[in-house]
């Protein structure tokens, strides 16, 4: 193979490669956008503190996701109706205001608004303690190196919350810190509270590896039980194809194509049976 001919064959795979990938992407991301589609409708159907704040979760997954790369302008009317339906729900949200408060800071730091998202998640955690708030203040303070602060939001608000979040805002906050060590990464946890910690981490571990070793197994099943049943259709036709022959084989000069006929017709009935 000459070189421009040779550079013509990679150029080319190259690019049909990078269609395909940009058609999986584009998928993708109409996947995400039909996902907004979905949560704004049962926004307007049902008006709840959780449809909100699923519709504000679809648009925020879709701009991390990049699908708002497909259809630009769809950002201009999904932001702010999303953040409409977070208002309309806060008013009698009760007790999960702050969750609804919280996912408007998001929002509007998805929005480059950091300065208004930084008051939006203090109001979250002026009305009531949450991950999303804290965890979004953590990472704020640490952007301007005020420890100090990222600190007092994290020791306060982490006993406040369920383990599972709790155990999160702990693993935000430390990372937030840039500490080399728990102990200098949560200054304001306990022995008791560290020895949790680490617990929560070693069952989460154990957790993932049974669950990893599950869908290995799962996967491994899986193939078996295709492997048997190709054998077992590839049995089958080739019982078909033994059937026919022998039909084939009695089939006389007289009305021979007639018979054949049947004889094929049959083979075919007999394959479908084997799929």
């Amino acid at each position: 193979m000459t070189r421009p001919l040779f550079v013509f064959v990679v150029v080319s795979m190259l690019a049909t490669s990078c269609l395909h990938s940009t058609q999986r992407q584009d998928t993708a991301a109409t996947a995400k956008l039909a996902q907004i589609d979905q949560s704004r409708s049962a926004w307007h159907t049902s008006r709840g503190p959780r449809q909100a704040v699923e519709y504000a979760r679809a648009v925020h997954d879709a701009l991390q996701s990049g699908a708002y790369r497909v259809a630009p302008r769809r950002w201009e009317t999904d932001l702010p109706d999303s953040i409409k339906a977070l208002d309309l729900a806060t008013v009698t949200a009760g007790g999960d205001a702050a969750q609804l408060v919280a996912w408007r800071a998001v929002l509007l730091g998805d929005n480059a608004q950091p300065a208004e998202a930084l008051q939006e998640f203090k109001r979250s955690l002026s009305i009531g303690p949450t991950y999303l708030a804290a965890a979004g203040l953590a990472s704020y303070h640490a952007q301007t190196g005020d420890l100090e602060s990222l600190h007092a939001v994290c020791s306060t608000t982490a006993p406040a919350l369920s383990d599972s979040d709790r155990y999160d805002l702990m693993v935000a906050c430390q990372h937030a810190s840039n500490a080399l060590t728990e102990e200098a990464g949560l200054p304001w946890a306990s022995a008791a509270d560290l020895e949790w910690y680490r617990a929560e981490r070693e069952r989460r571990r154990q957790r993932a590896e049974v669950e990893a070793q599950a869908a290995r197994e799962k996967q491994q099943e899986d193939l078996s039980a295709r492997r048997d049943q190709m054998m077992v259709n590839k049995m089958c036709r080739e019982e078909c194809a033994e059937t026919a022959s022998r039909c084939y084989a009695n089939c006389n000069s007289i009305g021979y194509k007639a018979c054949a006929y049947g004889c094929e017709s049959r083979e075919k009935q007999c394959r479908q049976t084997c799929e």
